[in-house]
């Protein structure tokens, strides 16, 4: 069984959610590499912060 593909549609669906809210995302071909990272603006959460006293 051969590598799976990635069309040209899916890369371009891909693409236009991420921009809509901002993440990044890099599609490198030839055995590919997808990196996806979040906006700039968002900033990094502290554990801490999310539990309940």
């Amino acid at each position: 069984m051969g590598a799976p593909r990635i069309s040209a549609a899916i890369i371009k669906e891909a693409v236009a959610q991420v921009e809509e809210t901002g993440v990044t995302v890099k599609i490198e071909t030839k055995r590919t590499v997808v990196t996806i990272s979040p906006p700039e603006t968002l900033k990094p959460v502290n554990p801490a912060d999310l539990i309940d006293p």
